[in-house]
C-alpha cells in the first residue's frame, strides 16, 4: 500500500504500468482507507483519474472533485484579495501550501489545505486588514483564548480571518 500511495504522490517520477500493477493486487477499499486516515484520498484519486485507472470506488472520484472545486474556491477567492491589494500596492507573498499549490502544481488540488497563509509587509499590514474586512471576510481567531485586537496583531504579526463562500 505504501509503495503505491508514494508512486501515486510522486506520480511524475515513476512508470504509470508499474503502478497498475501493483493496485491490481492491492485491495481497493483498503487502500482507500488508508489514504483517507492520512489525508491523501483526493491526491491518490486525482492520480487514478488522470492516469486513467479502472478503479471501482466512486469514493476516489468524489473526493478528488470535491477537493479540486473546494482548492478552485480558495484560489479564487486570494486571486480576487490579490487584485485589491495590488490596488494599493500591496504585495502578498502565499506561504505554505497555497504557495505550492498556487505556483508550483499542475492542479491545485493535488495540495490540498484548509487555510491560505501569506504575508504582507509590516507597512501594509493595517491597510491590508482593512481591504480584508471589506471583502467580507471576518476577523477570528480560531483559538478562543485570542482576543482580535489588532493592535495587538500588528506587534504580534499575525491575524486570521474567515469567509464563508460557495458551499
Amino acid at each position: 500500500y505504501n509503495k503505491f500511495i508514494i508512486n501515486a504522490i510522486n506520480s511524475s517520477k515513476i512508470d504509470i504500468e508499474q503502478n497498475r500493477y501493483i493496485f491490481k493486487l492491492l485491495n481497493e477499499k483498503h487502500l482507500f482507507d488508508v489514504c483517507r486516515e492520512n489525508e491523501l484520498e483526493s491526491i491518490v484519486g486525482i492520480y487514478l483519474r488522470e492516469n486513467n485507472f479502472d478503479f471501482v470506488l466512486k469514493e476516489w472520484k468524489k473526493a478528488s472533485i470535491e477537493n479540486e472545486k473546494r482548492m478552485n474556491l480558495y484560489l479564487k477567492e486570494i486571486m480576487i484579495l490579490g487584485e485589491k491589494l495590488n490596488q494599493y500596492n500591496i504585495d502578498i507573498v502565499l506561504l505554505k501550501n497555497a504557495g505550492i499549490a498556487f505556483g508550483i502544481m499542475d492542479n491545485p488540488a493535488k495540495c490540498p489545505m484548509g487555510d491560505i497563509d501569506f504575508l504582507v509587509r509590516k507597512k501594509d499590514f493595517l491597510k491590508t486588514h482593512e481591504i480584508i474586512l471589506n471583502s467580507g471576510f471576518i476577523y477570528k481567531y480560531r483559538n478562543e483564548s485570542e482576543r482580535e485586537d489588532i493592535d495587538e496583531a500588528l506587534i504580534t504579526g499575525g491575524t486570521e480571518y474567515y469567509k464563508i463562500i460557495e458551499n
